[in-house]
Formats: C-alpha cells, structure tokens, sequence
C-alpha cells in the first residue's frame, strides 16, 4: 500500500534493502535490492540515492540489529512509535535532530499524515 501511494503521489521513492515476502507485490517504480552484507550499505545508498531509512516493522520488538545498522549510517531513520525500534529511533533523533517515530494505526493505515511528517526534510527516497 505504501508503494502505490507513493506511485500515485509522487513523493519519494522506496527502494527495499533487503528481501519482502513474495505474496506481497510493490508498485512501480518502487524496487526491491533484496539481500546485503552490511558492508554494502554505503554503496546502496549511493547507488539508490537514499537519503533516509525508514524502518516500517509493525511488530514491537525487543532488539533490531536492521534499525542499528541503519542508525550506525548517521542518516535520518524513521520507525513506527512501538518497541525497541519506536525506542531506539527516538532516542537517536532526539540526540541527532532528524528522523523520528511515526504513529501507527493499524487500524485505519493513512500514509499521508506519516508521509507528511516525514518527508518534511526529505529531498530524495527513502
């Protein structure tokens, strides 16, 4: 759903670092790169333009290794505000003054509202 509403409004684009369930299909021109070492990261993010990341894991977790990775690039991270990663990005942003915790309804999923508060600062993809 994010891929399409980004398709339809053309606000940024989404490049998946990383492998996604092939049930689920992404609009065009959203990509997927599939697997990486961490050692990639730099050069994924020159190659995709990537300006920021964006952690969109609905499941509160206790530890993610993928947002401290993405955390150890300096760049802005966003992350839905629940569990160790809604933790972890906020505290980083508070420190950094950019990127931050976006609220979820899983209820009723409007992008644009999250969108908006992220892509404040964004000039490029996430």
């Amino acid at each position: 759903e994010l891929s399409l509403h980004l398709a339809r409004t053309e606000q940024s684009s989404l490049v998946v670092i990383g492998n996604m369930d092939p049930a689920y299909s992404m609009s065009a021109p959203a990509q997927i790169h599939g697997s990486y070492k961490l050692a990639d990261l730099p050069g994924l993010v020159k190659k995709y333009g990537i300006t920021d990341w964006l952690m969109p894991s609905v499941w509160p977790e206790t530890f993610s290794y993928a947002v401290h990775e993405v955390l150890a690039t300096g760049m802005p991270v966003w992350a839905f505000d629940l569990g160790a990663q809604g933790d972890a990005v906020r505290a980083a942003a508070k420190e950094r003054k950019q990127g931050g915790v976006v609220p979820l309804d899983l209820q009723s999923p409007q992008f644009s509202p999250m969108l908006d508060m992220m892509f404040k600062d964004i000039k490029g993809g996430v």
